[in-house]
């Protein structure tokens, strides 16, 4: 059975990602289907947005048919002023490798 975090919960479109591993600098993440890994540039300010602000963002993310992982990860991860990576669009905000199951 898989973790609750990754159950669609009811009225929303899209299961949001979940960090399976989250150590230091590095974290991996669950892309679920439906999320896409390409994107436009995204602003870095994102990331300073308050928590419930960004929240509010990542529900309408689930919303559309092909939210960009990168714009998740921004929102998640890119408040912390270390994560330099997160908050750089030419350095595809932190996203560097996807694995495929199945």
């Amino acid at each position: 059975k898989p973790p609750q975090e990754m159950v669609k919960p009811e009225g929303v479109a899209k299961v949001k990602p979940v960090p399976l591993y989250d150590h230091g600098d590095l974290a991996v993440i669950y892309k679920p289907t439906g999320w896409i890994c390409g994107s436009d540039p995204l602003d870095p300010k994102l990331g300073d947005l308050p928590l419930r602000e960004r929240e509010k963002l990542v529900y309408e993310l689930t919303k559309k048919e092909s939210p960009p992982i990168q714009a998740w990860i921004l929102l998640q991860f890119g408040c912390e002023k270390s994560s330099s990576v997160i908050r750089d669009p030419s350095r595809d905000n932190g996203l560097c490798h996807r694995l495929d199951i199945g």
